[in-house]
């Protein structure tokens, strides 16, 4: 069992709050909210704070409110919201990504597969963010950003059971479905049909009707 010590360098670790883990940058910030999941704003809880992980000076000092926000990161609360997947609860001043957004097909994904689509992301100037090694996520220019997976065994494990069911169709709501389409396409290097993009035996389908920025879930068809 962890001592009291050592729980607390963890989380002095973990929320950022020691002076060599200070945050610089805003995609520096947009990590730390995923992979911590949600921040307040300011330090007045037990969970992780945006602004006080980046360890600078408040606007004024001695002062409540919003002169006790970072001289200059203070923007960096409502920026991340324009980030894909970040909430912003005002009442509570609390910040929250949410990763519900549906999974493309993993089956595309052998080891040059994926490094292929990193590699056509990076030729075409587009953000690749890593995550801990564990989650990659590349941000496709058309309000939305695509996490991609490369080979792991549980989704071979899963990819095993195809004979029993496999998702055939997914359908998204988007703002613009053929702008979606070509995005998800241009990375993945995959065949397009208008707003129809074949990635392995599944066909992704965009839609009309969806909020602008990320895709919305709209139907599956499993056969």
């Amino acid at each position: 069992m962890n001592s009291v010590t050592e729980l607390r360098q963890k989380r002095l670790h973990d929320c950022r709050l020691n002076a060599d883990r200070k945050l610089e940058t805003l995609d520096e910030a947009e990590a730390f909210l995923v992979d911590r999941g949600v921040l307040t704003l300011t330090q007045d809880s037990a969970l992780p704070s945006l602004f006080a992980a980046t360890h600078e000076a408040p606007y004024k000092s001695g002062s409540a409110g919003f002169g006790s926000w970072p001289k200059t990161k203070w923007p960096w609360g409502s920026e991340l919201t324009l980030r894909p997947g970040t909430y912003f609860n005002p009442q509570t001043e609390i910040l929250i990504v949410v990763d519900d957004s549906p999974e493309i097909a993993h089956e595309t994904f052998d080891a040059d597969e994926f490094d292929g689509a990193l590699e056509r992301a990076e030729q075409s100037d587009l953000r690749v963010q890593e995550h801990g090694g564990r989650r990659t996520f590349v941000s496709t220019n058309a309000g939305y950003r695509l996490e991609l997976h490369p080979p792991r065994e549980w989704i071979e494990e899963l990819l095993a059971q195809g004979d029993e069911l496999r998702l055939s169709e997914l359908h998204l709501k988007a703002d613009d479905p053929a702008g979606k389409a070509k995005a998800l396409a241009q990375i993945l290097d995959v065949e397009r049909d208008g707003a129809n993009v074949e990635v392995g035996d599944t066909v992704v389908r965009f839609v009309r009707g969806g909020p602008q920025g990320r895709p919305e879930l709209f139907g599956e068809l499993f056969v």
